[in-house]
């Protein structure tokens, strides 16, 4: 009875942090807390070693903690930042007093270095684009627009990644 009490205690601990900050209005939030609890799943089912798959289950589940953050924080989405340069300008709409228009000016690009990165997923945007033509109503050859969608489609591959490894092991990691 009185190590459950210091094992509660000790969780309130850890956990208070995770759950002060945790609001109800993002995905982030609910991120954050499977992420943290995989950490700390990850290290005591590698620690106490007490099943024949525990440091794999261990492995694993560190593997999704890191798809997690990168998820979480759109990092593959975002990646395609690193590549170019943008100023953004507003300027009021004629007839509109509260209201502006965004202009977004490329000031320097290298798209090219990207791509040559990630062929396979700059060859996937490309078909996508081509694929979706009349939703974009852009060429499939904008750099911008294919840098964009290879980030869009990263980012949902990561996500797909992530749950697919939750979904087929999730309940063994705990056996």
């Amino acid at each position: 009875m009185l190590r459950e009490f210091i094992t509660g205690i000790k969780n309130l601990w850890a956990w208070f942090p995770i759950i002060w900050k945790d609001r109800d209005w993002d995905s982030w939030f609910i991120y954050q807390i499977i992420e943290f609890k995989l950490i700390r799943q990850s290290k005591y089912i590698g620690k106490m070693d007490r099943h024949t798959r525990a440091k794999k289950d261990a492995r694993d589940m560190l593997i999704c903690s890191k798809l997690i953050a990168k998820v979480k924080d759109e990092y593959y989405e975002f990646e395609y930042f690193d590549y170019h340069k943008s100023e953004i300008r507003y300027t009021k709409m004629v007839g509109f007093d509260d209201r502006v228009e965004m202009d977004i000016d490329l000031v320097y690009e290298n798209f090219d270095l990207y791509f040559s990165k990630y062929p396979k997923w700059h060859s996937k945007a490309v078909e996508f684009i081509k694929k979706n033509q009349d939703s974009y109503n852009v060429d499939h050859t904008d750099k911008l627009l294919v840098a964009r969608t290879m980030g869009e489609l990263r980012h949902n591959r990561a996500k797909e990644l992530l749950f697919n490894i939750m979904c087929n092991r999730i309940e063994g990691w705990w056996d």
